[in-house]
């Protein structure tokens, strides 16, 4: 189908072996342009593979360590790079220093990658069994509940509602967020029980006002999704939006990336040679021979360039399948989730109230 749309669309001008050529650009483009967006950052997850790697292997800490400070030099900023430190020193039982080295990842994805920061959240409780600051949970959650990921929020917080102790104003607003966050989910009971605690901890509360005001509202409701701008978001509709605009000879760049676009142009172009040869298309190896050799070229250009980097090919283009194959298998999970979120709201439609409406008969 992308041979007859391809030849289709050099039908409506003059076939010349410059316009035949041109089809070879697709492919490089292809590479190029994953070069040159994530060269320097796959560049730099190989490297803090290898040390980790390294690491692993041997158990060199000092050596890793230092590896590592000298990747800090080039990207000071990096999360993965600040949660690899704060992991080694979590292993070497360098609980202060893995606490620091958590709350710079954090800080590093914070509002531009909630979902890693959230996950580096989590990582930081399992490995130092401890919550960071329950302010650091709160604001966390809350940038991912604007994102529409409220179910990774509510993780968050759990995770620190469940090691907190002491009443405190943070906690108060931790406990409040928490329980309207779940009455936002649909999960009545949990939220009742939250509702218990909070009530138990701070009855007069103004907070409660808040919480009691929310109770009726269906499911979604509370917190609204906003659109707000999300690198996954973003790289979605750059993606899509490149898949859409039209490449060299009116054809796509999602043509480019089908595996049987290439062997179909080299195939047609061996054709034009053989049809030449055989005397029925006189003329037709130039036209031939001139593709060939500009695919080969182009082929070359982009395998230079990326060696340049320090990426090969065959690296570049398995790190971009596995990432297509990750964003293909989290989007088929998010749907099977709303289709259950979809099932238990059904079966939930004629439950009870959940939350007390009188606080006195709460107190009591």
């Amino acid at each position: 189908m992308d041979l007859i749309i391809g030849t289709q669309s050099m039908g409506e001008h003059v076939i010349s072996s410059g316009h035949l050529a041109q089809v070879g650009g697709f492919l490089a483009g292809v590479l190029m342009a994953m070069a040159i967006g994530h060269g320097h950052e796959a560049k730099l997850g190989m490297l803090r593979k290898k040390v980790m790697d390294r690491f692993n292997d041997g158990g060199q800490w000092e050596k890793a360590i230092s590896s590592l400070k000298k990747l800090e030099e080039m990207a000071p900023e990096d999360g993965g790079l600040q949660r690899d430190f704060a992991r080694l020193h979590a292993r070497q039982k360098k609980k202060k220093e893995a606490m620091l080295h958590y709350r710079k990842a954090v800080e590093a994805y914070y509002k531009k990658d909630n979902i890693e920061a959230a996950k580096t959240i989590l990582e930081h409780v399992e490995a130092l069994k401890a919550p960071m600051a329950i302010q650091v949970h709160l604001k966390v959650a809350r940038e991912l509940v604007n994102e529409g990921h409220k179910k990774e929020a509510r993780k968050v917080m759990l995770a620190a509602l469940r090691r907190q102790v002491e009443n405190s104003v943070p906690f108060e607003q931790a406990i409040s967020f928490y329980v309207l966050l779940l009455l936002d989910l649909g999960e009545k009971k949990e939220a009742k029980r939250a509702y218990g605690i909070f009530k138990k901890r701070f009855p007069k509360s103004e907070e409660d006002k808040k919480i009691l005001g929310s109770v009726s509202k269906p499911a979604g409701s509370i917190f609204p999704v906003k659109e707000v701008a999300s690198p996954h978001k973003e790289q979605a509709a750059a993606e899509d939006q490149a898949d859409r605009e039209p490449g060299f000879g009116g054809m796509s760049l999602e043509t480019a990336v089908d595996p049987w676009f290439v062997p179909a142009w080299f195939i047609l172009f061996t054709a034009f040679i053989v049809l030449d040869k055989a005397g029925v298309l006189p003329g037709a190896a130039v036209m031939g021979l001139a593709g060939l050799g500009w695919q080969v070229l182009i082929l070359a250009v982009a395998i230079f360039a990326t060696a340049q980097r320090k990426f090969s090919v065959v690296q570049l283009l398995v790190s971009f399948i596995k990432e297509k194959i990750a964003e293909a298998k989290a989007k088929r999970k998010e749907q099977a989730e709303a289709e259950d979120e979809d099932d238990e709201d059904d079966d939930e439609e004629e439950g009870e109230e959940v939350l007390e409406e009188d606080p006195e008969a709460d107190q009591s």
